[in-house]
């Protein structure tokens, strides 16, 4: 019965086949269509490409599931035959319900999970489709996680909107909630990040000492026995990491003194024997003369543009320090 729902879930009406040829230079433009399609499977992405054809009649997604499954010899998309329309019952031998749960293969176009099967489901020129498999069941919702950034803080909150339940007539009651144990990695050629989602669904980078650059950006979540229980992002996805503070303001009091350089001093004693690890905005903020280290230097000169704005000086520290 299970497996029979996920397969309502998935159900798409097949349209008997359509004339479709190789997308090829033409001057009726309307005819030609260019969609972005991604597969993920249970732990991996199977597929990520750009499907073309060309067509004399409008295409659905089902028609660009074929076609991406004609294209490419690693890819075996399996459709089944039931009341409820053919629906695609496996992808590469992973086959809907084997965690014996809801769990199957769903799909979304540019972001959105439509109310009606593949096969009926009409697709435009520049759409993007995505196959994916999810676990659900009778307590677990799947989540689609989007994310924001503080840069000010640099906490990364991923949240997700869930169905929390369902009104008289049957519509999806939806609410914004935290997606909280989520593996989050950054990546590029010289290191790797691995960071948990907290109860807020939020990672804090500059207190892991991630320093700003650009990175590879995947997250995921998974059931014990593996199951995704999250919408993996594209491959390529990649995440800009930046901070937001001024130059020689530790407490963030738009103010730099005294205090400041002490807080600078503080930082290279407890970092000296071990005690601590600075933040990647205390370290951004604290190295004011840019030399990679928090030490003495820094407070000094902390303490001295502190001396000249108190005696007159306008520049800021930034200048200050160019003089």
């Amino acid at each position: 019965m299970k497996n029979a729902l996920i397969s309502v879930l998935g159900a798409s009406v097949i349209v008997s086949a359509l004339p479709l040829c190789a997308y090829a230079d033409a001057d009726d433009t309307d005819n030609q269509y260019s969609v972005s399609v991604r597969v993920e499977g249970i732990s991996e992405c199977f597929c990520y490409d750009t499907v073309k054809i060309e067509s004399e009649t409008e295409l659905t997604a089902a028609d660009i599931l074929r076609e991406l499954d004609a294209q490419y010899d690693d890819l075996e998309i399996t459709w089944t035959i039931s009341d409820y329309g053919d629906y695609i019952s496996a992808v590469n031998g992973e086959t809907a319900g084997c965690f014996g749960a809801w769990d199957g293969w769903m799909y979304c176009v540019n972001g959105v999970s439509p109310s009606v099967g593949v096969g009926s489901y009409t697709i435009a020129d520049g759409d993007e489709i995505v196959l994916y498999y999810i676990y659900q069941s009778s307590d677990v919702t799947p989540q689609y996680p989007e994310y924001d950034y503080d840069s000010s803080t640099g906490i990364l909150t991923f949240t997700s909107m869930d169905t929390v339940g369902y009104d008289d007539s049957w519509n999806a009651i939806t609410e914004r909630q935290a997606v909280e144990g989520m593996t989050v990695t950054l990546s590029n050629a010289d290191c790797t990040y691995e960071l948990v989602t907290d109860e807020n669904g939020a990672v804090n980078l500059s207190d892991a000492g991630i320093d700003a650059e650009e990175y590879y950006l995947s997250y995921s979540k998974a059931t014990e026995d593996g199951a995704p229980l999250v919408l993996r992002p594209e491959p390529d996805l990649t995440f800009d990491v930046e901070y937001a503070y001024s130059i020689g303001d530790l407490n963030g009091d738009n103010v730099v003194d005294a205090v400041d350089a002490s807080l600078i001093l503080s930082i290279y004693a407890k970092t000296a024997v071990g005690d601590y690890t600075a933040s990647a905005i205390e370290k951004g903020a604290a190295n004011v003369n840019y030399d990679a280290a928090v030490d003495a230097v820094d407070a000094s000169l902390t303490l001295a543009y502190f001396a000249y704005s108190q005696t007159g000086g306008e520049a800021s520290f930034e200048e200050y320090l160019s003089e």
